[in-house]
């Protein structure tokens, strides 16, 4: 299972669910900022908009990590 399809969203709730990365903080004020570029995107599903921002942070943050020092 790819890391975009662990990640899970319940908008009626606000429950969220993704994978422990170490080292990586979800920053949900910035998930909901990105969300709005990815809403248009999304046939208006915030649930996918929002699990695209998330997938988004986590990929950045595996990114940073992978980089040699």
């Amino acid at each position: 299972m790819n890391l975009f399809d662990q990640i899970t969203v319940n908008v009626s709730t606000g429950a969220i669910s993704y994978p422990e990365v170490e080292g990586f903080e979800l920053d949900a004020e910035r998930v909901y900022r990105s969300a709005e570029t990815f809403l248009p995107h999304c046939n208006g599903r915030l649930d996918l908009a929002v699990k695209h921002a998330i997938h988004q942070q986590i990929a950045a943050h595996q990114g940073l990590q992978s980089l040699p020092l």
